[in-house]
Order: C-alpha cells, then sequence, then structure tokens
C-alpha cells in the first residue's frame, strides 16, 4: 500500500470519527407552542345553543415516560425526551385551540359538560421526515360524572426538516395538536354530547 493510500483512508477514518462523534446520543426538547401550518377552522354549528366544555386534567397513560420520540435515521437511534409537563402542554393548547375554534372552554373538572382525556401517544418518529402523533382517548360527562360520549381521536402531522432539531419537534407536536382539535370538534358523538337540549 502506497503512503498516498494510506494517507487517505487515516484522513477518511478521521472524518468520519468526527462525523459520528458530531451525533448526538440523546436530545432533549423543551416543548413550546410552535405551529408551522395554520389550523383549519371547522364550522362548529351553535344553532340552539352549546353548553360550556371544561377539560379536566390529562390524565398520563403513556408508557415511555419521558421519551417522546425517536431518531432512526442511522443504524443506533437516538431517542428524544422532554423535561417539560407533557399533560399540561396538551390541555393547555387544546384548551386554547377550541377556543379559536369558538367554542366556550376552560380548564377545570366542575361544570355542566366535563371533557376527562387520557394521553395514549405523544410522539414524533423521525427518518427522513418528521411525523408526530398525538392521541386522546376522551370522554365527556355531565355535571353527575355521567358519561354522554367517548372516542379515541388522534391528530398527525408531517414534516420534512434537517435532523434533530428541537424546533422541527415542537413544530410537529403543535400541528398534531391543531390537527387534534380540529378532528375532535367534526365528531357528531362530540358536537351532540354539548348542544343544548331543548
Amino acid at each position: 500500500m502506497t503512503r498516498t493510500c494510506t494517507m487517505v483512508l487515516l484522513l477518511l477514518a478521521i472524518v468520519m470519527s468526527g462525523l459520528m462523534a458530531a451525533r448526538p446520543k440523546e436530545l432533549t426538547v423543551i416543548l413550546k407552542w410552535n405551529p408551522n401550518e395554520k389550523q383549519s377552522m371547522p364550522v362548529f354549528e351553535t344553532t340552539g345553543g352549546v353548553l360550556p366544555l371544561m377539560i379536566a386534567d390529562v390524565s398520563d397513560k403513556r408508557d415511555r415516560g419521558k421519551q417522546i420520540g425517536e431518531n432512526t435515521e442511522e443504524k443506533v437511534a437516538v431517542p428524544v425526551y422532554t423535561v417539560s409537563d407533557v399533560p399540561e402542554y396538551v390541555r393547555g393548547h387544546l384548551t386554547a385551540q377550541l377556543r379559536a375554534i369558538g367554542l366556550d372552554v376552560s380548564a377545570g373538572d366542575v361544570g355542566e359538560r366535563i371533557m376527562r382525556p387520557e394521553l395514549v401517544e405523544f410522539w414524533v418518529a423521525e427518518s427522513d421526515r418528521y411525523r408526530g402523533s398525538v392521541r386522546l382517548r376522551v370522554s365527556v360527562t355531565d355535571s353527575r360524572g355521567k358519561e354522554i360520549w367517548s372516542a379515541l381521536v388522534g391528530g398527525v402531522s408531517d414534516h420534512f426538516g434537517r435532523s434533530l432539531k428541537p424546533d422541527n419537534y415542537t413544530e410537529s407536536f403543535s400541528d398534531a395538536t391543531q390537527d387534534l382539535a380540529a378532528k375532535l370538534v367534526a365528531v357528531p358523538g362530540f358536537r351532540a354530547a354539548l348542544a343544548q337540549k331543548p
């Protein structure tokens, strides 16, 4: 082997080890509201009146703890974590999105209509794109605790972005939460549960 060939191989090995060292073993994301897309505003029929809705604390039913995503672009996956309060993030922004759609919504667990959400998924899968998913098991009860309606509702997002960027993760969660709110109010059973009875 010539000296030039040896030098080229050595240089290549140094470059490759530098690239591998630059890739983090994990990523921590601070959750913030960072939507990339404007929410489509579904029409919510209010003829006859709509009851105010209280949103109770979100019960976290996920089984991954603080992990909220994963980058699988390379052979060794990079886990993504957060130190933020995920259930409170979902509750706060779902409340804001439902208000933006036109509903009378507040955080609380006492009222004529109470939504009790269980968080079953809050995840971004990053490979060639960022694919986000936020899913809730939702029930709406009356003031006595009788269940009126329940369903599993989810929102998704799909974006291109540079690898392992916290802003791309927060963008994905924001857009998926917007999508969840829009899909929730489009469900006839949810609308019926909030309707004022004549």
